[in-house]
C-alpha cells in the first residue's frame, strides 16, 4: 500500500523496490520497512511486469493504489468493497492481505528458487549458513530475472486486454470479478 509509481518501480516494472511502508494506523507512510529484510528488490515475473506498466500507463508519480485525494488506500476499505466479496463468490471464507503472502510464500517454495532468493523476495531475515554464503547471488539481477521468470505468478492472467483489471483506485471491475473466479 506504500509503494509510489515513479520511486519503487525500475522503469520497465520488472523490479519492484521496498523502502517503505504504509502506517498500520492512517494514511501515513513510515520511511522504513519495520525490520532490515523487509528493505528489498522483488523481481517479477514478466507477464505481471507487462500488466503493472500498463497500470501504472502515463503517471508519473502518486502511491501505484490511491484515493481520489491522492493518499494510499485503506487495506480496510479495499477487503471490505472488494476482496471479501470476491472470497464469498467463490464460496471461501474471509481472509486478510496475509493470505496472498502465504499464497505466494507457497508457490515460491514449491519452485525451483533456492531458499536465499524466497526468503529475499518475502523480506525474511535468512539466519542459514548457507543464506549467508549466497548473499552475493541477490546482485546478480539477471540471474534474479530468470529466477522470477520460472516461478511464475502460480495463477493465470486475464487474457481480456480490452477492459482494465481495477481502476485507478484499485477497486475490481465487475466483468473481472467472473473472469477471476473462473481461473
Amino acid at each position: 500500500m506504500g509503494l509510489e509509481i515513479g520511486k519503487h518501480f525500475s522503469n520497465d516494472c520488472s523490479i519492484v523496490y521496498v523502502r517503505q511502508q504504509r502506517s498500520k494506523k492512517g494514511h501515513k507512510i513510515e520511511k522504513f520497512p519495520k525490520t532490515d529484510a523487509g528493505t528489498r528488490d522483488i523481481d517479477l515475473y514478466p507477464d505481471l511486469a507487462v500488466l503493472m506498466k500498463e497500470y501504472i500507463g502515463s503517471r508519473k508519480n502518486g502511491f501505484l493504489f490511491e484515493t481520489s485525494g491522492g493518499l494510499p488506500m485503506s487495506p480496510r476499505n479495499i477487503m471490505r468493497d472488494s476482496l471479501h466479496p470476491i472470497l464469498k463468490g467463490m464460496g471461501r471464507e474471509s481472509a486478510g492481505f496475509h493470505t496472498f503472502r502465504r499464497f505466494r510464500e507457497s508457490i515460491l517454495q514449491m519452485s525451483e528458487a533456492r531458499t536465499l532468493l524466497i526468503d529475499y523476495w518475502m523480506g525474511h531475515a535468512n539466519g542459514e549458513m548457507s543464506g549467508r554464503y549466497g548473499k552475493q547471488l541477490l546482485d546478480n539481477v539477471q540471474w534474479r530475472k530468470e529466477c522470477a521468470a520460472k516461478v511464475a505468478l502460480g495463477f493465470a492472467l486475464p487474457t481480456n486486454k480490452q477492459q482494465p483489471m481495477i481502476d485507478k483506485s484499485g477497486q475490481v471491475l465487475p466483468v473481472e470479478e467472473q473472469d477471476a473466479v473462473a481461473v
